[in-house]
Order: structure tokens, then sequence, then C-alpha cells
């Protein structure tokens, strides 16, 4: 029996799910939405919300020792008590999705953008088409 490992169909499957991956990428990291907001989220607490527009900087209420920043459009953490300091380090954040984490405090940031509907629609689209490939 001489049976080849990756047949032409294999190839095809490979080079359509590149494709889509591909297309997919485009479309989350497509420049045309605008990082709104930086959402900070604290364990046991509700969520809070700062506007990317204006520069200030945030003094955790749970926690005076965790400090923010925002500034031209992005946020980051100024400030922590953490031994590691890893959220500290992670910088100033300003695209749609990026985040950063104090897990010792139990404390995430998150930038939140307006990726409209049509974007979303578009992805379900393409994943819903994709999955009936299969």
């Amino acid at each position: 029996m001489n049976r080849k490992l990756i047949e032409r169909r294999d190839w095809l499957i490979i080079a359509a799910i590149l494709i889509l991956a591909a297309v997919a990428y485009v479309l989350i990291t497509d420049a045309s939405y605008e990082p709104i907001y930086a959402r900070i989220s604290v364990r046991n607490h509700p969520d809070i919300h700062l506007r990317l527009s204006e520069n200030t900087e945030f003094i955790l209420p749970q926690n005076p020792n965790v400090r923010f920043k925002i500034e031209n459009g992005a946020a980051a953490f100024i400030a922590s008590d953490c031994p590691d300091q890893v959220c500290v380090h992670m910088g100033f954040l300003s695209r749609p999705g990026q985040s950063a984490a104090c897990l010792p405090n139990f404390v995430s940031l998150v930038i939140i953008g307006d990726t409209g509907d049509e974007a979303l629609d578009i992805m379900t689209n393409l994943f819903d088409s994709f999955h009936r490939l299969l």
C-alpha cells in the first residue's frame, strides 16, 4: 500500500484555513475603529470605565497602591504593590483588545473599542461558512 502522508485535498483544506485566518486577522486588527475606553475590572466589584480621550490618573478605590494613567489615547498601570510588576512593565495599551493584569491584586485593564456591528456580522458569516465546509 503506497499512500501519501498528505493528500491534495488536505493541502486545499490547509490553504482554506490559512486564508480564513488571514481574513479574520485583517478584520480584527482593522484600524478603522477607534479605542473608546479602558475597562478596569476588580474581583467582586463593578467594572470601571475610563474614556481614553481624557488624560487623567486614576487610583483604584479598593486598593490605593494600584494606579492607572490615561494619556494620549492609551492606558497603563503606573504603580502596583505586587512583587513582580508585570502589569506596570506592560506599558501603555492603545489598541482594542490589548490587556494587562495584576494577578496578585485581581485587577485587569482591557482596551475596548467600537468595532461596529458590521465587522462582527462579517466575522460571524465567515465562521458559519467555514463550519459548513467541514
